[in-house]
């Protein structure tokens, strides 16, 4: 899943943190009928605990791996900008910025996409 938005990534947040909940929830109530059925308390409610986060870790594997690319982007030693940015224009920013009162130049510059389509710099 790729996100377009930084909204998209947050919305997926929070519907995982309601399913979160619906889930454990349900797995609560599921196991006290299983628990009413006769079977054994610890088991069952770790049982479905297991199940609750298991099915969790799936659903929320998307949202885990493009934070973890916005994280890991100052890893890639090579590349100080993200791919998404074009050159020539991030080049011509910054010649607008060096041609402001006072600039002398600038140096090491670091971008970042923090979220997708926010790109930061310093």
């Amino acid at each position: 899943m790729k996100y377009s938005t930084p909204a998209e990534m947050n919305l997926h947040a929070v519907w995982l943190h309601l399913a979160a909940d619906s889930l454990d929830n349900g797995g609560v109530l599921l196991a006290a009928f299983l628990h009413e059925a006769g079977l054994p308390d610890k088991p069952t409610v770790v049982a479905m605990k297991l199940l609750v986060a298991i099915l969790l870790l799936f659903l929320a594997r998307p949202l885990f791996i493009s934070c973890a690319c916005s994280l890991l982007q100052s890893l890639a030693w090579a590349q100080r900008v993200p791919a998404s940015v074009d050159p020539t224009v991030l080049n011509r920013c910054l010649m607008r910025i060096e041609m402001l009162p006072g600039c002398k130049g600038t140096a090491n510059q670091h971008f970042w996409e923090l979220a997708p389509g926010q790109i930061h710099g310093q």
